[in-house]
């Protein structure tokens, strides 16, 4: 504890030396540049005219400093230029010129014959001029750093979108899929021909959704219940009664969701829960309150085959990405659910 206290105490010496430093190095550049005939004048105290320059320039410095930390933790430069640009300009009109005034009207009272009208508006101009510099600098160097992070989170979350592009190719692509539904193609060829033709279109549809929405990050939650309605054929006729769905569609419009959410996490329920007759796997899917639930009842298979976790991690990171909020898992004895936040707008 004396170690981090002594090295706590350093840096604070540090800052402060540094401040202090700043202070007088821009108050003497304030000075010479407002005043430089004081420096010239005998009738002029010159370390009371720097010291004068120095705490304004230490005052003004600190309040813009507070007030930017403030107004960039609830506006960004981004999100809301026009807003901040306003508030900035309020803040230095409405609070900061009164302010200074006064001010500079406490400073100089002591002798109101040298310091008149004239003298004290220069004086308030200088302030006003040094506060404006200041407050550009603050801003300016917010809108590069709120720059720099959008770009930053831009690369995150297309690199992301690749990941689960990928992903989803994976699960539906891979060998046990394939060979699951082309084997019931051929029987279904022999037992009825009209049924296989039907299953020939909706496995088509899937495969064209997955082209066409490859490129985007979010779509309308009808055109993901549209394919999921094709995908969902695909599973019933190799399971028949064993899964039942249960999607409320009045609830489920006017929102967006992440492509193929729906069915990676139907694949997941699938995945690990026994699927019969004696147990039934029911998936349900609604809206509760600002999320989109999707539930299964939880009966575990004896025996899982291999399962990365890829596809729940990705969504979970792709939704924290897109909204700022987690999705939140929810897991008992009888119950796994995943309640995906709801998504207004496009991101």
């Amino acid at each position: 504890m004396s170690i981090l206290n002594k090295n706590n105490k350093t840096q604070m010496s540090t800052r402060y030396l540094y401040k202090t430093i700043r202070t007088l190095l821009f108050g003497i550049f304030s000075a010479v540049l407002y005043c430089p005939v004081c420096f010239i004048d005998d009738g002029q105290n010159n370390f009371r005219v720097v010291l004068y320059y120095s705490v304004s320039f230490f005052l003004i410095w600190e309040l813009m400093s507070f007030f930017v930390k403030q107004v960039n933790q609830r506006v960004s430069w981004i999100e809301q230029p026009l807003r901040k640009l306003i508030i900035n300009l309020l803040f230095f009109i409405l609070i900061f010129l009164p302010l200074n005034m006064i001010y500079v009207k406490l400073v100089f009272a002591y002798d109101p014959n040298v310091f008149d009208f004239w003298h004290l508006f220069l004086l308030n101009r200088h302030n006003a001029l040094t506060a404006f510099i200041i407050l550009l600098y603050f801003n300016n160097l917010n809108f590069f750093n709120a720059w720099k992070e959008s770009i930053l989170k831009a690369n995150e979350i297309e690199k992301k979108h690749i990941e689960y592009q990928l992903q989803a190719l994976k699960n539906q692509t891979n060998p046990h899929f394939l060979f699951n539904n082309l084997n019931v193609l051929s029987q279904l060829i022999h037992e009825d021909i009209s049924q296989a033709d039907d299953f020939i279109n909706r496995f088509s549809d899937v495969y064209r959704y997955l082209l066409e929405q490859k490129e985007e990050d979010l779509v309308p939650i009808e055109v993901e219940l549209d394919f999921l309605e094709s995908y969902m054929f695909l599973i019933q006729i190799r399971h028949g009664e064993n899964i039942r769905f249960k999607i409320n569609k009045k609830e489920l419009r006017g929102f967006f969701v992440a492509p193929i959410t729906l069915q990676m996490l139907i694949e997941n329920a699938m995945k690990h829960n026994e699927v019969s007759i004696k147990f039934p796997l029911i998936i349900e899917i609604d809206v509760q309150g600002s999320y989109m639930i999707v539930r299964n009842n939880v009966r575990p298979k004896s025996m899982v085959g291999y399962s990365s976790g890829i596809g729940l991690e990705n969504i979970m990171n792709r939704y924290k990405l897109i909204t700022g909020k987690d999705v939140v898992i929810e897991e008992n004895a009888e119950t796994f659910q995943v309640l995906l936040p709801l998504i207004t707008k496009l991101a």
